[in-house]
């Protein structure tokens, strides 16, 4: 499929209708995650809150013994509770925002994979009922996050390969370049020190934009 292909979107809705379709989709998001935000914390989120975010910050970047040790979410964490004190709903919340991102990432991805806004839609509308989005919306743990990270990864390529590049105004180039490479550096970052493993699919991911770069 060519990029003059991809680029090109079909259906696309008025202003009215999009936010329509917005709000209910918001509306829906909130419906479905709310009620879990204020539920006394469990499993391995009750892990995370009562052992990790109680370290000092420079011991939660260096100690690893467990796979439950989320970094980038547990220091996120030991802030909201070292400031904050012990709220379930708080400690939630980065991870029912990272939630509503990930919705906005699917319908980018959907739209430009079909062309079609409808398919863009409905399959932020899948996600927004999908019960395991919903679950991971309201638990401290660092799987949404991922999720984000991915989608923000898998959308900037898809956008390499529709020609356009990141470009900042009044910067070169090779200013904006860097720019771009330090945000990608940045989300490998974080995404390893949430869950190592995303190690693999990042690095994949940066070697095709390395070999579509240069097409």
């Amino acid at each position: 499929m060519s990029a003059s292909k991809i680029s090109t979107n079909r259906n696309s809705y008025g202003p009215c209708i999009f936010w329509c379709w917005t709000l209910f989709i918001l509306f829906i998001f909130l419906l479905f995650r709310l009620p879990g935000l204020g539920v006394p914390l469990a499993s391995d989120e009750l892990a995370t809150v009562s052992l990790w975010a109680q370290m000092p910050y420079l011991k939660i970047l260096s100690n690893y013994q467990y796979p439950n040790n989320h970094i980038f979410l547990s220091l996120v964490l030991s802030f909201l509770l070292k400031t904050f004190g012990l709220k379930e709903w708080l400690l939630r919340m980065p991870l029912l925002i990272c939630g509503m991102v990930s919705i906005c990432q699917v319908y980018y991805l959907g739209r430009r994979l079909s062309s079609n806004s409808t398919v863009g839609l409905f399959t932020a509308v899948l996600m927004t009922i999908c019960e395991k989005h919903i679950f991971y919306s309201t638990n401290a743990r660092g799987y949404l996050v991922i999720m984000v990270l991915a989608l923000l990864v898998v959308n900037y390529l898809l956008s390499r390969l529709e020609g356009h590049s990141f470009k900042t105004k009044n910067l070169s180039n090779k200013v904006s370049g860097g720019y771009a490479f330090l945000g990608w550096v940045g989300i490998w970052l974080l995404g390893t020190w949430t869950v190592p493993t995303i190690f693999f699919s990042f690095s994949s991911n940066f070697f095709s934009r390395t070999i579509v770069s240069r097409k």
